[in-house]
């Protein structure tokens, strides 16, 4: 199980991200929304193209780009080759302006700060890029003081793997700081009521519980 989830944090690509010269790209998928703004000689314009189900767009004087499961340079060079058999010198400059087509599922024990800028809480995260584990639980907004953080599990496909969060945060063994992949699903478990926590009770200055 170890070994398999040290493998976990070294991929170099999966559905969300592919490495390219050593840096992660983001995947385009369908629903994604692209803003793409053409150059022609003085001519500027920028427009809003949403990714079809089919996983193609459709730009000015092109149809049907399949532009799912590439990176934006890469789609950015597809669609200009396109454009060249319409204009001389076609520049295009592409970026995603919303992330829509891969998420990961989030449950249990999190949601304990709220971003201004995020709607932290159990539930779907969109993932916009190469994430570890602990990258998700911040988007969720951490765990809680009830999180059982030593049998944190993760789902993917059809396996189901335990990995030990307080070894990451507390002991730094990034080795189980796992890349997350679309349709993964992290269950936080809550403490049990008796066992492995430890009760301070009388006069202290905060209530803490020790796992």
């Amino acid at each position: 199980m170890k070994e398999e989830l040290a493998r976990m944090t070294k991929v170099a690509e999966n559905a969300v991200f592919t490495e390219k010269r050593g840096y992660p790209e983001y995947r385009i998928g369908s629903l994604d929304v692209l803003e793409i703004t053409f150059r022609a000689g003085s001519e500027q314009k920028t427009d809003t193209v949403m990714v079809r189900s089919d996983g193609t767009i459709s730009y000015s004087f092109v149809d049907n780009i399949p532009a799912a499961g590439l990176t934006v340079r890469e789609l950015d060079h597809r669609l200009t080759e396109r454009l060249s058999v319409f204009m001389r010198n076609p520049r295009v400059d592409i970026v995603v302006k919303e992330f829509k087509s891969k998420t990961a599922l989030v449950l249990g024990e999190v949601g304990v700060l709220r971003l201004p800028y995020y709607e932290a809480g159990s539930g779907k995260v969109f993932l916009k890029g190469k994430t570890s584990l602990l990258d998700l639980l911040v988007l969720a907004g951490g765990y809680t003081e009830d999180a059982d953080i030593k049998k944190v599990k993760l789902i993917r496909a059809d396996k189901i793997y335990y990995i030990n969060l307080y070894d990451i945060v507390f002991r730094g063994e990034i080795e189980q700081n796992v890349i997350i992949d679309a349709g993964d699903v992290i269950d936080v478990p809550e403490l049990p009521m008796f066992g492995e926590r430890v009760y301070v009770f009388g006069q202290c200055l905060n209530r803490v519980f020790i796992n």
